[in-house]
C-alpha cells in the first residue's frame, strides 16, 4: 500500500483504540496477557528464577568491573578474580560461622528434652487456664488450643519432608554462579539488553 493508505489505516486503528471498545479491547487483551505470565511464570518460575537472580547480581556486580576494565584490565581476569574473592570471604565466614552454629545447635539439642516437655504440658495449663478465668467461650479457646497444637505437630513432623524438598532448589541455585560469569564476561551491552527487555520498566 501507498504511505498515505497505510498512514490512513494506522489512524483508523489508533482512533479505535482510542474508543470505547478499543479500551474494552485492550483491558481484555490486559488480562490475557497477565494470565498467561501468571501460568507461565507458576510452571516454569522455579527453572527461572536463577536466571533471574544471576541477571539482577550481574547487573548489581558489572559497575564494578566496568570501571577496572577502562583501565586496560582483561574483563574475563576481573570476573575470575572477582569469584576468588567471594569464595574467599565465603570459606572465611564459613569457618566462623559453622562452628559458632554448631556450637549453639549442640547447647539447643541439649535443652531439647525440657523443651518438649513443657510443650506437651502447656496446652494443657492454657485449657485449664481458660476454663477458669473466662466468663464464656472457654471451650472454643480450649478446641482453638488443641487445634493450635495439632497444627503444630504436624508442621513439625513436615520439617524433613521440607528439607528434602528444598534440595531441587538449592541445584537450581547452583546455576547462578555459572549465568553470572557467562553474563559479566559478556559485559554489559548483554546485561543492560537484558535490563531494558524486563517488563518492570514500564510500571
Amino acid at each position: 500500500p501507498a504511505p498515505g493508505q497505510r498512514r490512513e489505516h494506522l489512524e483508523r486503528v489508533e482512533a479505535f483504540f482510542m474508543s470505547s471498545e478499543g479500551s474494552l479491547l485492550k483491558f481484555l487483551i490486559g488480562v490475557v496477557v497477565v494470565a498467561l505470565v501468571y501460568y507461565f511464570l507458576r510452571y516454569t518460575g522455579a527453572v527461572l528464577l536463577p536466571f533471574f537472580l544471576a541477571v539482577v547480581l550481574a547487573y548489581v556486580v558489572n559497575p564494578l568491573i566496568t570501571p577496572l576494565e577502562a583501565r586496560g584490565f582483561r574483563r574475563d581476569r576481573l570476573v575470575v578474580v572477582f569469584f576468588l574473592l567471594v569464595m574467599a570471604i565465603l570459606v572465611v565466614a564459613a569457618q566462623i560461622l559453622v562452628p559458632w552454629v554448631a556450637e549453639v545447635a549442640a547447647a539447643q539439642s541439649a535443652k531439647f528434652p525440657a523443651y518438649l516437655a513443657l510443650f506437651r504440658k502447656l496446652p494443657a495449663q492454657l485449657e485449664r487456664e481458660a476454663l477458669v478465668r473466662l466468663p464464656f467461650g472457654a471451650d472454643t479457646v480450649a478446641r482453638a488450643i488443641r487445634a493450635g497444637q495439632e497444627h503444630l505437630l504436624a508442621s513439625l513432623q513436615a520439617l524433613p519432608q521440607a528439607a528434602a524438598n528444598m534440595v531441587p532448589m538449592l541445584v537450581h541455585l547452583a546455576i547462578i554462579p555459572f549465568v553470572m560469569y557467562f553474563l559479566l564476561v559478556q559485559g554489559p551491552d548483554l546485561i543492560e539488553g537484558l535490563v531494558r527487555a524486563c517488563p518492570s520498566r514500564h510500571m
